[in-house]
């Protein structure tokens, strides 16, 4: 009978502080990745690597609820290096998102380092690859990279997210002076993200998405930094989706301005995903530097409704320079929880 008590005892202390914190979700992402990348030309070079591949992730969100309809809301998210040996000097918890805020009726409002507008609307929710060696930015050429493209976090900012009907409004800005942090993060005092997408029906979508880096990373000023546009969209037919996106960025350099196009798409067959997706970038550069031609095919096996298996192969055609060609072969397993 003690042991019973005891037992019982340990069991409530556990459930005790969980009850407590009903609120609080602990989730995650860990991705293993073996990848061969090989550059081609006269001189051909070959590696192969054993990578987290940038999608493993532990964070916690939270929401209370105030009454009336409102919720106090907040999220902290930090992407670990599991298991790329080859990095393990760099291996320590970045943070990703770090934020708080206020839910209602009237939609969220988030303070701190928030998801950007640019990057997730269209951007890397029409990748089937992202955070792969198959994926189409990351200087892959299929879309626009950098803290401003489909990379990073936007740090010191406000967002407001909305929907209303079938229209999601999507604003961001940052308030700091201080200059951007670098490739991981965007925000200095003036920088603006902004999206609106109008969801159409049977899961076709269509928006527009607007990033403007008021300066370069690293200045507070005189250095003027981008202004990104994109239009985006996809439809989807019985088994199949068809996704496509076309960005500019417009810089204050000489010969920097770029146009990316990007074109995917998938067929569901069961347990399975088939994808296929080509891109390119045209850069206003001497000699056509900075030209870049993408294509990637796969596929996704759904082995639970938590973990999938992926193999791909990706090839970019790099126009201005002889002999620097990649092509890559990736496989690897993804679990969520």
């Amino acid at each position: 009978m003690n042991k019973k008590l005891i037992a019982a005892a340990i069991a409530a202390g556990i459930a005790a502080p969980m009850v407590a914190n009903a609120g609080v979700t602990v989730y995650g992402v860990a991705q293993l990745e073996l990848t061969n990348a090989k550059l081609e030309g006269s001189s051909p070079s070959s590696t192969t690597a054993l990578t987290d591949s940038k999608n493993s992730r532990f964070g916690i969100k939270w929401s209370e609820d105030l009454g009336g309809g409102l919720s106090a809301i907040g999220q902290m998210e930090y992407a670990p290096n599991l298991f790329d040996g080859a990095s393990k000097a760099n291996s320590a918890p970045y943070a990703r998102l770090a934020n708080m805020g206020l839910k209602g009726s009237f939609g969220e409002v988030r303070f701190g380092t928030n998801k950007q507008p640019y990057k997730y609307s269209g951007g890397v929710k029409y990748d089937a690859f992202v955070a792969t060696a198959a994926e189409a930015r990351s200087g892959n050429g299929g879309m626009l990279a950098s803290s401003f493209g489909q990379n990073g976090y936007f740090a010191n900012s406000i967002s407001y997210k909305g929907k209303f009907n079938n229209v999601q409004v999507w604003v961001a800005t940052s308030v700091d002076q201080n200059a951007d942090s670098g490739n991981k993060y965007s925000g200095s005092d003036g920088d603006l993200m902004a999206s609106v997408v109008v969801g159409l029906a049977k899961g076709a979508e269509v928006g527009v998405a607007m990033a403007n880096d008021k300066y370069a990373s690293g200045a507070t000023s005189g250095a003027a930094g981008a202004k990104n546009t994109k239009i985006f969209g996809k439809y989807t037919f019985g088994a199949s989706q068809i996704l496509a996106q076309y960005e500019t960025s417009d810089v204050t350099t000489t010969n920097g301005d770029s146009k990316v196009m990007f074109l995917g798409y998938r067929f569901n067959m069961g347990s399975n995903i088939f994808a296929a997706q080509f891109g390119k970038t045209d850069t206003d550069q001497t000699n056509n530097g900075g030209d870049l031609a993408y294509m990637a095919v796969g596929a996704i096996h759904k082995l639970s409704k938590k973990t999938r298996a992926f193999v791909a192969y990706r090839k970019t055609d790099d126009k201005s320079t002889a002999n620097a060609d990649v092509t890559a072969i990736t496989l690897g397993m993804t679990t969520k929880f």
